[in-house]
């Protein structure tokens, strides 16, 4: 797996630019898919619209984050929290973390506790949300794939249900609000 220049030797100086976040969601789902299940995804390679492709056309995987923002947050500011330079800066800072129900010191960063039900309905919604976009790619793949990404699940309700819960979603039964 080729690595672009630009995320290979990043300097760590600030909180990473978005794109770059995505980039490095895109490039562990392909690790993952490939270690994983390296028969069925060898052919993958990082793309743009699908993110993961394979050349000859059989294959594409688009990959979204299903955590939540809140979390998305609060990693972003603790990282700003690492290089804030002024007690003042670092005080804004944490404030803004402790308001969105995480906290921080100089070692390490809390997060609010996940439950099952906040991570179902961040998969559901990241689900939701990309359903259009892998439809369109349809005309130009034999196969489509969805990869959501999540950091620390704390998905522990019954996972049976996974596929009647998402399959209502694709037949327009509950395409908006809660599954």
């Amino acid at each position: 797996m080729n690595l672009r220049d630009d995320i290979r030797y990043y300097e760590v100086t600030s909180a990473l630019p978005t794109e770059l976040i995505k980039t490095s969601r895109e490039y562990k789902s392909l690790a993952i898919l490939k270690y994983s299940f390296p028969e069925r995804f060898s052919k993958l390679h990082k793309s743009e619209a699908p993110d993961l492709q394979a050349s000859d056309g059989s294959l594409a995987v688009e990959v979204t984050w299903g955590g939540s923002q809140q979390d998305e947050l609060i990693s972003g500011e603790s990282l700003k929290y690492t290089h804030a330079t002024t007690k003042a800066e670092k005080e804004r800072i944490l404030q803004k973390i402790r308001k969105n129900g995480g906290n921080r010191d100089d070692v390490s960063t809390s997060y609010p506790v996940g439950t099952s039900e906040g991570d179902k309905k961040n998969v559901i919604g990241a689900f939701r949300k990309k359903l259009k976009k892998v439809d369109k790619y349809r005309q130009s793949f034999q196969r489509i794939g969805l990869a959501i990404l999540i950091d620390t699940p704390s998905l522990l309700f019954d996972d049976s249900r996974w596929g009647e819960w998402l399959s209502d979603i694709i037949n327009k039964k509950c395409f908006s609000g809660t599954a």
